[in-house]
């Protein structure tokens, strides 16, 4: 098994174990891509930098500004929109002089996450009160190579202590296993039981183990309806 986009490698998750053979890495592997997988469900976004551009449409609600996510570097970037609304994306935007990208100053490895119309330029976008039968289709399209441009730091320490405990839960005494919100239904099998009636408990739970929620906390995509 091989991970794809895992946010940190098998050495170091046989180090921070104390393990120096490989007679493990097959679950090591398994541990890291479900860590890192749980990471991005939790953020709302992915953490790795894709490395082929590839195209995503948006319906812009605003004529000069355009929520587009994680874009990781302006190579391989084009803007187009659909001006006439009949499905073609048929006018392409130059950066700087039709667009810039935003944040102008970007933190600790950011990505680009929205795109402003400058000069003459504006987004199409449906009218306040459509008629029926009025034309949805996403207005803007997007090819970039989305992600982000470097894994922050904050990811790869939650995905240590994530994949840690993907590891390890398989030989922990409580058996947990997770149903609805945030509930987790524990059999207890501790030593002084065995022989007798099982004994099932509920208990509310973090999603992710606390200490790896607190480190990306502040990477998580909120959406307010």
């Amino acid at each position: 098994m091989t991970v794809t986009h895992g946010y940190i490698e098998v050495d170091e998750l046989r180090d921070l174990l104390r393990d120096q053979l490989t007679a493990y890495d097959h679950e090591y592997e398994r541990a890291i891509g479900a860590a890192s997988r749980s990471i991005d469900d939790y953020c709302g976004r992915h953490f790795w930098k894709e490395t082929v551009a590839s195209a995503r449409t948006f319906r812009p609600d605003r004529w000069a500004l355009v929520w587009c996510g994680d874009i990781s570097s302006t190579t391989g970037l084009v803007v187009k929109t659909d001006d006439d609304r009949d499905g073609t994306y048929e006018t392409t935007w130059t950066i700087d002089t039709d667009f810039l990208m935003e944040p102008f100053e970007r933190m600790n490895t950011a990505p680009y996450e929205r795109i402003s119309a400058v000069g003459s330029k504006v987004f199409p976008v449906p009218a306040d009160k459509p008629a029926r039968g009025a034309d949805r289709r996403p207005g803007v399209q997007i090819t970039a190579l989305w992600g982000w441009p470097d894994v922050p730091s904050e990811v790869k320490a939650a995905c240590a202590i994530v994949s840690v405990d993907h590891f390890k839960a398989k030989d922990l005494m409580h058996v947990a296993s997770t149903y609805g919100n945030d509930v987790r239904v524990a059999r207890d099998q501790s030593p002084g039981l065995f022989g007798r009636k099982t004994r099932f408990s509920r208990l509310r739970a973090p999603s992710l183990n606390p200490e790896a929620e607190a480190l990306i906390a502040s990477l998580r995509v909120t959406v307010v309806a």
